[in-house]
């Protein structure tokens, strides 16, 4: 083995740590990134009570016509008119605002993981389409 084969190994190491010790940085700022974009990636449908029992509803999306099951989590806020409410108050028919993290489960009924929020509303406005 000569110097300039020590050499070279020496320095094809040193640059596979360096990749490996970069890589695992920037895996995980990406992981960061993306997780804290999801937490913000919020929409929200109008949608029209079909059943609820408890704190599990089966609703009907006013804009597509599709259902979509959820349950309401302790951390889920339910609304009318700005005051808190309990999901008891709620009722089928009831027209609601409901505002979850942007993704769901490909299943009939579509399934919706994660609630936010859920307004009763009155009436259907424009601006109900984006998160309260």
């Amino acid at each position: 083995m000569n110097i300039a084969s020590v050499t070279v190994s020496v320095i094809a190491a040193v640059l596979v740590i360096m990749g490996g010790v970069g890589g695992l940085i920037m895996g995980r700022t990406w992981q960061v990134g993306a997780s804290d974009d999801a937490k913000e990636d919020k929409t929200t449908i109008c949608a029209e009570i079909l059943d609820i029992s408890g704190t599990s509803f089966l609703v009907k999306n006013l804009g597509d016509g599709g259902e979509y099951s959820f349950g309401a989590s302790d951390d889920t806020r339910i609304t009318w008119r700005g005051f808190n409410i309990d999901a008891d108050d709620l009722n089928a028919g009831d027209k609601i605002a409901v505002c979850y993290l942007n993704y769901f489960l490909e299943t009939y009924p579509v399934q919706i993981p994660e609630i936010y929020e859920i307004r009763l509303v009155e009436k259907i406005a424009e601006d109900v389409h984006r998160c309260f």
